[in-house]
């Protein structure tokens, strides 16, 4: 993917402007249909990055799988998992090698069970 360049004008250690900006999306970015996130456990994984990712998912409308195995989720990113079965166009979600406690796997399956029909 051709991903933006830091400003070459831009001076080091110079205090960054940190509003979300918009994402311009162009043809070959709709072309994405899966993304692989596998084996960042060692790489810190975060909450916060997987914000970002749920962000992301929803700005790119071709995406239909997403696979999330071997990254360290475990029962602290309960909202942010249930908020990925809720996006609608997503069609097949790997969470496989995680650490998913009882807790999640339990509000997975009741979300799986009540509210998701697309998947």
């Amino acid at each position: 993917m051709r991903l933006p360049k830091p400003d070459p004008g831009a001076k080091k250690g110079a205090q960054v402007d940190r509003k979300k900006k918009d994402i311009k999306i162009s043809p070959e970015h709709l072309a994405l249909e899966k993304i692989d996130l596998s084996g960042f456990r060692t790489k810190r994984f975060s909450r916060a990055g997987f914000k970002e990712l749920l962000e992301g998912l929803y700005q790119l409308p071709c995406i239909r799988t997403i696979i999330l195995r071997d990254n360290g989720i475990n029962e602290d990113c309960e909202a942010e998992v249930l908020e990925l079965f809720n996006i609608t166009t997503i069609k097949c979600i790997d969470l496989s090698k995680n650490a998913i406690g009882p807790k999640l796997a339990t509000s997975i399956g009741k979300k799986l069970k009540d509210d998701v029909t697309h998947i």
